[in-house]
């Protein structure tokens, strides 16, 4: 390997395979072809990008040189860690200015702040220490002393990890919302780091993150680029339950591009069981469905002594044969109009929602809906109110966090004959705000 200029501060890999050194751009032409065509006319410290001496991996070996930083910067100095996976070095922004304490990965990425500009005598939890005069740039990694200490760990430890929560049962066709918590443990920052939705049954809504996200057929991965040690990242995932009755399941899965020292705890799932809800017949009128095996003008299925042959509901018990609406069906049989309820928690914790049916408007109008709290192992009304004739409805709540849903029993109108289904919104969590 030869080079034409400045080269200083080389350092040997703990394993003695490369060789970290601080140089000026021109200096390697043409070992680094990815360099950019440069003017090298000139001098140390001249105005352009390849006259301010960055940071470069060699692998003696193969004479394979990687430049590791390209900017404008000053790079100082520069010190392998002990288990030569990540480099700690010091940056000057300007010419004069005090140097920040960075670290980076050995094969390339983004650098980390340790200690910013002017911060002298410091060493830090992660393993870089470094006295810092004001004419003095230098960088070294705290021997270690014994392997518990967080200077002997190796700074590439993560352990990231997956919770996710969703509702165990819904009905065809509900919003479902489905809450998935992205934390490393450390006890390093997880560079990369990511989550990603994958689920069977079920369509995509919307996702709510504060996160970049990508969308891709059955599948979502949310970045967070880097996350910090004992820091947790949430997002919201929100399907609408299939048209009828099945599983959902929904898995959530964390990574990163640094190893995981945990990887069990990566990924975690949840399973919502899709079925059609029915108002319940009270015990004292419920009868026997199944017909006699042979057919008769007699035949009594529901034994409400009305044949068959002459009954209005043959399944269900009605020896009245009441008939209020006149459809020709007894009112037991007349059909259960379904409802969808959704609720939205606003800023200060004001709760809006809609109440829709699907056949019959006067089950959205006028309804009862409870709104409930999570508390422990149960739900706690913290309010009820009545919907507009629009199915509409808003009320101010206390502003507490937690986990919220909307409710509405099954109920049977004025008229006796319209019968309106329960209806459940999906779980709403909110955060003070």
């Amino acid at each position: 390997m030869t080079v034409n200029g400045y080269v200083d501060q080389l350092d040997w890999s703990p394993d003695g395979t490369r060789i970290a050194f601080i140089a000026e751009p021109c200096s390697l032409v043409p070992l680094v072809p990815a360099t950019p065509t440069l003017d090298c006319e000139g001098g140390f410290g001249g105005p352009g990008p390849e006259y301010h001496p960055n940071l470069y991996v060699v692998t003696p070996s193969t004479g394979t040189v990687r430049a590791l930083t390209q900017d404008r910067r000053t790079w100082t100095s520069v010190a392998w860690s002990p288990d030569g996976t990540m480099l700690a070095a010091t940056v000057n922004e300007g010419a004069g200015g005090d140097p920040a304490i960075v670290r980076l990965p050995a094969g390339g990425g983004a650098p980390t702040t340790v200690v910013e500009p002017g911060t002298r005598d410091v060493c830090n939890d992660d393993g870089a220490c470094a006295e810092v005069p004001q004419a003095v740039s230098s960088v070294d990694w705290q021997p270690c002393t014994t392997a518990t200490t967080a200077s002997c760990r190796a700074v590439t430890s993560v352990d990231v990890s997956t919770a996710i929560e969703g509702p165990a049962a819904a009905v065809p066709l509900e919003d479902l919302t489905y809450e998935a918590r992205l934390t490393n443990t450390g006890p390093d920052p997880a560079p990369g780091a990511s989550v990603t939705f994958t689920w069977s049954g079920g369509t995509f809504v919307s996702v709510d993150a504060a996160l970049p996200c990508r969308l891709g057929t059955g599948s979502l991965v949310c970045s967070a680029d880097v996350l910090g040690r004992a820091v947790t990242r949430s997002v919201t995932l929100r399907l609408l339950a299939p048209a009828g009755p099945g599983p959902v399941r929904v898995t959530a899965t964390g990574d990163s591009s640094a190893t995981d020292a945990v990887p069990g705890n990566d990924a975690s799932s949840v399973d919502t069981l899709v079925s059609e809800e029915t108002v319940p017949v009270p015990p004292s009128t419920q009868a026997p469905l199944q017909a006699p095996t042979t057919a008769s003008p007699l035949a009594d299925a529901d034994r409400d002594t009305v044949p068959d042959t002459q009954d209005n509901c043959p399944t269900q018990g009605n020896p009245d044969q009441a008939d209020d609406d006149g459809d020709g069906h007894r009112d037991v049989c007349d059909p259960v109009h379904g409802r969808v309820l959704r609720l939205r928690l606003r800023k200060h914790l004001v709760a809006t929602g809609v109440l829709t049916a699907s056949s019959e408007r006067s089950c959205a109008s006028g309804q009862r809906v409870e709104v409930q709290r999570r508390a422990g192992s149960s739900w706690r009304r913290v309010a009820r109110i009545s919907t507009k004739t629009d199915g509409s409805f808003r009320v101010s709540l206390a502003d507490r966090v937690g986990r919220y849903r909307a409710t509405l029993s099954p109920v049977v109108l004025a008229d006796r004959w319209t019968s309106c289904a329960r209806a459940r919104s999906a779980t709403v969590r909110h955060g003070h705000g």
